[in-house]
């Protein structure tokens, strides 16, 4: 427990030592430049860069960690069946949590989630395929495998790694939201014993949410009472969907040993 909570403390202490680390460049410069220093943090850009050199860095830790490492090399023969499986549960869990998060009243915060990916190369870059690689590496790599060495009790390395998962992307109202995607993406990695089954869950999750305004652009439009029986009923023939994908999923590893923690 004391080597996945010291993980997370280590992630935290890499993305935001890389911020600062960037941003009191940026400073420095601009003062021996002699230009303000306010139009230069408030670019665009900034944050952007800023992002993605604090995963690099996390990236740099975690992948030396042998945990990590012997969970991206493991191969099964369904590998390919699996990481499929896994971008349609993404896909149907998208139409899923879409009329539960407007009934409760939290799309404007869902809205600020997606608006802080821009369409800049680097930002989608960042947000639909190195984050997820980078957060899946820490919460469902080493925090899991620490877990799992540490007492071989799979709630506990389900929930734990799910709740710090959470409470780093701090829109506390989608708090159970985040629990249940890390749960959802926890249960791939022990079933599978990789971590490529979550990363392409995680990826294919954020890549439609970067694109959710483009879907909406297509979709015809509707009055509030049309458009809302029409997302419950995607929603439920996506719940369909996604059993199926976990049925066939634990059908196809059910005889797969778990990766070797220890």
């Amino acid at each position: 427990m004391k080597k996945a909570l010291l993980y997370f403390v280590i992630f935290l202490a890499l993305y935001l030592g890389a911020c600062a680390l960037f941003f009191s460049g940026l400073i420095l410069y601009a003062y021996m430049a002699g230009v303000p220093s306010d139009p230069l943090l408030d670019a665009p850009w900034v944050e952007e860069v800023g992002l993605f050199l604090a995963f690099a860095s996390i990236l740099a830790y975690f992948i030396r960690r042998p945990e990590v490492r012997r969970m991206l090399t493991v191969r099964t023969g369904n590998m390919g069946t699996t990481c499929a499986l896994a971008a349609v549960a993404a896909l149907c869990l998208v139409f899923i949590e879409s009329p539960i998060i407007n009934a409760l009243g939290l799309e404007d915060v869902d809205k600020d989630t997606q608006d802080s990916m821009t369409n800049s190369a680097l930002s989608l870059l960042t947000g639909c395929a190195f984050a997820p690689f980078v957060e899946e590496m820490v919460f469902r790599g080493a925090i899991t495998s620490s877990l799992l060495a540490w007492r071989r009790n799979v709630v506990v390395a389900l929930a734990a790694p799910s709740l710090l998962f959470a409470v780093a992307h701090l829109y506390f109202a989608l708090t159970p939201f985040y629990f249940a995607f890390g749960l959802i993406a926890g249960w791939f990695v022990i079933r599978t014993g990789s971590l490529w089954p979550s990363v392409v869950f995680h990826a294919t999750n954020n890549i439609l949410c970067a694109a959710t305004d483009y879907i909406n652009a297509c979709i015809p439009k509707m009055d509030e009472s049309t458009e809302t029986a029409v997302s419950w009923a995607f929603a439920a023939a996506s719940a369909i969907g996604f059993t199926a994908c976990i049925m066939v999923l634990n059908r196809k590893t059910k005889a797969e040993k778990f990766v070797s923690y220890k």
